[in-house]
Order: structure tokens, then sequence, then C-alpha cells
């Protein structure tokens, strides 16, 4: 490779730095090639040096161009920063307003603290919703602890609720439900008109009720409280009583007024019927029965009765008992 490409190439118009720039009438002649290539290979001088950090420019003639002074890297001088030339189109100016990291960071900072803080109240609040739960809790246990559990009795039944209604027997329970156990449409066939009276047994098992009168042939019955099971004692009966163990009724015959009328027993295990007062009557005397009621231990028939005709008659009715354990009957 020749010279002239390797070294540095002689500008268009060399100026001579001996001569002052400006200076129209300057007659010397202008530097060969070989001399200007042999000056460019020189070291700079210290004043050029000086110059060149001072970033001092000759005065511009009219016959001068600007010169930008090259630095010798080879004499360990510090390389200036490049000049940028004023109103130049940058990266910077086309991105836009630069915001530090320093803002960002502030920025994250900020964030973190809200959101520990939002915590910490959230914290806060479940706490205090736990601990008011575990309050409630104690004190409901306390409260069931205390508290002595009290016992609604279920209505149960009661011989009362036991009535004749429009001739038919039922069961009017509380709240106003009612049942009809004995239906008197389902006796037609026997000339019943419905029934009139009835009595429960002293164990609440069972109910004992009469035919309404006037039928062709009133009769007597006995079935489970239910209604269930009814049998017919016997024709002709009336006035129903209850043994005190529920095993017997106790009830009188019907008869003209001027028949005798007597009291009866029927066992309904035996389902067998028995005359309690016939055999205790005079000879010739007519006398009617009437039963008032048990004794309070259950072991006597309290009565009444009073003859009719011949010498016999009663103006008033007499007090009578009948004893159910010896059969006797007795005036009072």
């Amino acid at each position: 490779m020749d010279n002239e490409s390797s070294g540095p190439k002689k500008p268009d118009s060399f100026i001579n730095p001996d001569i002052p720039l400006g200076n129209p009438d300057s007659t010397k002649p202008e530097a060969s090639n070989s001399d200007w290539l042999a000056d460019n290979n020189k070291p700079m001088s210290q004043e050029g040096i000086s110059r060149t950090d001072a970033g001092t420019q000759a005065p511009a003639g009219p016959y001068a161009k600007e010169v930008t002074p090259e630095i010798n890297k080879q004499n360990n001088v510090d390389e200036l920063p490049p000049i940028k030339p004023e109103n130049a189109f940058t990266s910077e100016a086309i991105v836009g307003p630069h915001y530090s990291s320093e803002g960002g960071s502030g920025f994250k900072v900020f964030l973190i603290i809200g959101i520990l803080f939002i915590l910490a109240i959230w914290g806060g609040v479940g706490y205090l919703y736990f601990q008011n739960k575990n309050i409630k809790d104690k004190s409901n246990e306390e409260k069931i602890i205390n508290v002595t559990p009290q016992v609604t009795p279920t209505p149960g039944f009661t011989p009362d609720q036991i009535k004749i209604k429009s001739g038919s027997v039922i069961r009017e329970k509380p709240g106003g439900e009612t049942t009809v156990l004995v239906d008197k449409n389902n006796y037609e066939s026997t000339g019943i008109t419905g029934f009139l009276k009835v009595a429960v047994s002293s164990d609440n098992q069972k109910i004992c009720f009469e035919a309404w009168s006037p039928a062709p042939e009133p009769a007597l019955y006995v079935s489970n409280i239910d209604g269930q099971n009814v049998i017919e004692v016997s024709p002709n009966r009336q006035n129903c009583l209850w043994s005190k163990d529920s095993k017997s009724v106790f009830y009188v015959n019907t008869s003209s007024k001027t028949s005798p009328v007597n009291i009866f027993k029927y066992n309904l295990e035996l389902a067998a019927e028995s005359d309690l007062t016939g055999n205790s009557v005079p000879a010739g005397v007519v006398r009617r029965y009437e039963i008032v009621g048990l004794s309070a231990d259950g072991t006597k028939i309290i009565c009444k009765f009073e003859n009719l005709g011949g010498a016999a008659k009663t103006e008033t009715m007499s007090q009578c008992e009948v004893d159910l354990e010896t059969g006797e009957v007795n005036s009072l």
C-alpha cells in the first residue's frame, strides 16, 4: 500500500500556522506535500496541546476554514467528550422526559406500605370478630348449662273429650279437632235414632253408651276407647256405671212406670250379666232402684229406691247400698 493511502491526507487548502490568519498580504509560498507530511508526523508541541485542551480556536479569517484539532492518543492525554451540536435531534429528545429510578423505587415502597397497612387493618378486624364470636359462644354455653329444660306436655286424653254430638259418639280434642268414634248412621237397621249418655272406664280404655229413646229396643253398648269392637251388652238397659277396676259395668233395666227396676252387673271378661237387687225385694212389693254412684273405695254401689202399691208403698225415695263383695243390699 502506498504512502498516499496510509498516511494523513493533505487537505485541499492547508493553512500555514506560521502565517497569521486573515492576513491578505501573506506572500509565503504554500507548503509542499512532503513538507506537510513531515510536519504532521512531528510530535505536537506543548503549546499545541495546551491550546487543544483549552478548546481555543484560531481566529477566523476570510481565507481560513475551521479546523478541529486532533488529539494524539499516544501522548496519554485523556480524550475529551464529543461535542454535540446544538439543537441536534437525539433519542432522549424523541423519547420524552426521563424519570429516575429513585422515583420508581419510592412509588414501590409507598405501594408496599399501603398493602401492609390494609392487611394490618383486616387482621385487626378478623381478630376482633373471632374474639367476639368466642365470647358469644361461651355465653351461649353458659345459658344452655344454666337453663333448666322445660318439657311442654303434649295434650293427652281426658274423659271429658268423649261426648255425644248429633246422636253419635265423638272425641273432641283440644283445638277443636273432632273425631267420630261411633256413628249413629251405622245402626239404622236396629231402629236406633242415636245414642244418649256415654261413660269412660276408669282406666280410660273403654266406653259404655246407650241408645237414644224412644227406640223399639233400646240397648246398652261397650267398645274400646277409639270406638272399635262395639258389643251389645243387653237390650232394654240404661244408666251404665264402670267398676273401679274397669272390668265390669253396672246399670238398670228399662220398664214401664209400674214395673220393677233392678240393678245389674255385666262382667266383660266373662261376658255374663247378673241381677244384684232382684232377690232382696219382699214378695208382693214392686220396687224401682236407681244407681247413685260408687263408694270411695269402690266396694259398694250407692243407690236409692221406691216401693209401688200396697202397704210397702213409700212416699219418698229411700237410700240403699249394695255390697259388691257379699252381694247384700242394705237400706240406710
